[in-house]
């Protein structure tokens, strides 16, 4: 006869297997499944913490290196002939040196000529007629009784005068027995055959 004892729904040997502990609490302990090793933290290598909005940065490309500015070589641009610059031979040179001075000097003459003809309107005119010999000390004279301020010097007379009785017009104008005229306008003497020749060489 079997002496096994009969283990029933209330029996001790059945409530210690399935019963917790009384020591313990009533925790129930996660089963990890098989071939799954645990996550444990890295000491070395920490994971980051990661938020919803930060994102995660890119890392940036292999810069290269700036490029130098090319800085050229004028070492020998004297000896390289198609390089430099075409320059001007010393008659070009000379030519626009020569039409420099003149363009200066007839805007000089024509800011004289301004002055002089609204001082003596009878005398300077655009159509030119002889002056007088010796209308440059009648100048000097009438400007030494002016202000000071209203004075013009005695070089910018003899400038004004060579380049007046050396304008076309004036020499068309000097003929024999052309009236000579005084800064009044008023006709003081004829122009003579001794007069005209020299005159029509050089001015005054």
């Amino acid at each position: 006869m079997n002496t096994r004892p009969i283990l029933t729904l209330g029996s001790s040997a059945n409530i210690s297997k399935t019963a917790p502990s009384l020591k313990t609490k009533d925790v129930v302990t996660p089963s990890i499944p098989k071939n799954v090793s645990p996550v444990t933290p890295d000491s070395k290598n920490p994971p980051s913490p990661k938020t919803k909005d930060a994102a995660s940065p890119s890392i940036p490309k292999k810069v290269s290196p700036a490029k130098t500015a090319f800085k050229p070589n004028y070492s020998n641009l004297k000896d390289n002939k198609e390089v430099s610059k075409p320059s001007l031979s010393k008659k070009e040179l000379r030519s626009l040196q020569i039409q420099a001075a003149v363009e200066k000097r007839i805007a000089a003459y024509n800011e004289h000529f301004k002055i002089f003809s609204k001082q003596y309107p009878k005398c300077f005119l655009s159509q030119p007629r002889p002056v007088a010999v010796g209308i440059d000390k009648l100048l000097f004279a009438e400007q030494d009784g002016k202000p000071v301020e209203e004075r013009s010097s005695k070089r910018t007379i003899r400038q004004f005068l060579f380049w007046y009785t050396a304008s076309k017009e004036y020499k068309e104008a000097l003929k024999v027995d052309a009236s000579r005229i005084d800064l009044q306008g008023n006709e003081v003497e004829k122009v003579t055959l001794e007069q005209l020749n020299p005159a029509l060489k050089s001015p005054l």
